[in-house]
C-alpha cells in the first residue's frame, strides 16, 4: 500500500506529509492497513477492477459453491416477481434507496472522521511504538470497524482514533472482548473511569472499607461496565516480608516500605482493574496530582501486626533495586522516625 502517494491525493498538504514522514518506517503498513481499512480509499480501485474483470467467473463460481438445484429454483422464482414490484413501485423504490444511501453515508463519515483521528494520534505517539512489522489482525479489524462506523460524537471518534492507534503502534494492546466492553460504555461510564484513574497504582486502587463505601455507587457501575472487580467481594495485594521484617511494594510514583514484627504477609485491600479497564488506562491522560492516591494507600494499609509504614517518592529504578527519597511523603505512626 502506498500511503504516500495516498496521502498527496486526499490532502498534499505540508503537515499532512510530516505526519507521515513521522511514522517510524517499521510501522507504516499497519499505519496504511488500519487507514485503508476505514476509508477505503487504496484498496476501492483495485476491488472495482477486479469485479469488472472477474464479475462473470466469480459469480458462476459463487453459484456453483454455494446454491443447491433448489435454491437456484427458488431464486428463479421470486427474483422475477421481486423485480416486477420494484418496477411497480418507483415512490417506495426511491425512498428505500434514499435510506440506504443516507445510512452508508453517515457510517463512512464516522470512519473517515476516526480515520482522521487516528492519523493524529499517530503522528503525537510516533515515538512510542513496537519494533516489528506484523499486520494487524483482520478479524479484530474487521469488529473495529463496526464501532467506528456508529461513532456520531467527537469524543466517540477520539476515543476509537486513539484505540487504533494503540494497535496500530502495539500490536494486541487491545483484544476483541476489550473492543466489545468499550462500544458499551456510555459518557457518564467514561466520566467515573476517569476519574479513578489518579488513583491507579499499577492495575489496582488499594482502598479502605471507608473509602470504598464512600464511592461504593460509582465503583459498582464501574463494576457493572467491565472495568473493575472487586468492589463487592473481598481482594487485595499481599505484602510479603524479608529475613530482616522489611516489605517493600512500588508503582510509577510511590515507593512503600513496611516493619513488620514478622515474616507473615499483610493484606492491602484494593480493587482491580479487569484487562479492558487496564487496556482503556492506556487511552487516559493521568498527567497531575496524584495525592488522593497517596491518601487512599495510606488508608488502606492495615496497621496490626506492623510495626510502621512510609511511603516515598520514587526516583528511579535500576539493576540495583528501586531508588526513593529518603524523606517520607507520608507515614505511620507519626512519630516514627523516617
Amino acid at each position: 500500500m502506498d500511503l504516500n502517494a495516498l496521502l498527496q491525493s486526499i490532502g498534499g498538504t505540508t503537515g499532512t506529509m510530516a505526519l507521515w514522514h513521522s511514522v517510524p518506517p517499521g510501522v507504516k503498513s499497519r499505519v496504511a492497513q488500519g487507514y485503508d481499512r476505514l476509508t477505503g480509499r487504496l484498496t476501492r480501485r483495485w476491488d472495482v477492477a477486479d469485479q469488472k474483470e472477474n464479475a462473470g467467473l466469480a459469480d458462476e463460481a459463487k453459484r456453483a459453491s454455494n446454491q443447491t438445484s433448489a435454491q437456484q429454483a427458488v431464486l428463479q422464482l421470486l427474483v422475477p416477481d421481486f423485480a416486477k414490484k420494484i418496477s411497480n413501485d418507483p415512490d417506495r423504490l426511491e425512498r428505500a434507496f434514499i435510506e440506504t444511501m443516507g445510512e452508508a453515508y453517515r457510517k463512512q463519515e464516522n470512519k473517515d472522521a476516526v480515520a482522521e483521528e487516528y492519523l493524529k494520534d499517530i503522528a503525537d505517539k510516533s515515538q512510542d511504538h513496537a519494533g516489528n512489522d506484523d499486520p494487524l489482525d483482520e478479524d479484530w479489524l474487521n469488529l473495529f470497524s463496526s464501532y467506528a462506523e456508529k461513532a456520531s460524537s467527537e469524543r466517540t471518534r477520539q476515543l476509537w482514533g486513539r484505540i487504533l492507534s494503540g494497535q496500530v503502534r502495539h500490536p494486541g494492546r487491545f483484544a476483541l472482548s476489550t473492543l466489545r466492553c468499550l462500544s458499551e460504555i456510555d459518557q457518564n461510564i467514561a466520566r467515573l473511569f476517569v476519574d479513578i484513574t489518579p488513583l491507579v497504582s499499577g492495575s489496582t486502587i488499594f482502598i479502605s472499607s471507608e473509602d470504598k463505601n464512600k464511592r461504593f455507587g460509582d465503583l459498582l457501575e464501574l463494576q457493572q461496565a467491565g472495568l473493575v472487580v472487586g468492589v463487592e467481594a473481598q481482594i487485595g495485594v499481599n505484602i510479603s516480608f524479608s529475613d530482616n521484617n522489611i516489605g517493600e511494594w512500588y508503582d510509577e510514583q510511590f515507593y512503600l516500605r513496611i516493619e513488620s514484627n514478622s515474616k507473615t504477609p499483610i493484606h492491602v485491600p484494593c480493587v482491580a482493574l479487569t484487562k479492558a479497564g487496564r487496556e482503556l488506562l492506556t487511552l487516559v491522560d493521568r498527567s497531575g496530582t496524584h495525592g488522593d492516591r497517596l491518601n487512599f494507600m495510606y488508608n488502606a494499609i492495615p496497621r496490626h501486626g506492623i510495626q510502621s509504614f512510609s511511603i516515598h517518592l520514587r526516583t528511579a529504578k535500576s539493576a540495583g533495586g528501586v531508588h526513593y527519597t529518603i524523606a517520607p511523603v507520608k507515614k505511620w505512626p507519626e512519630d516514627s522516625p523516617p
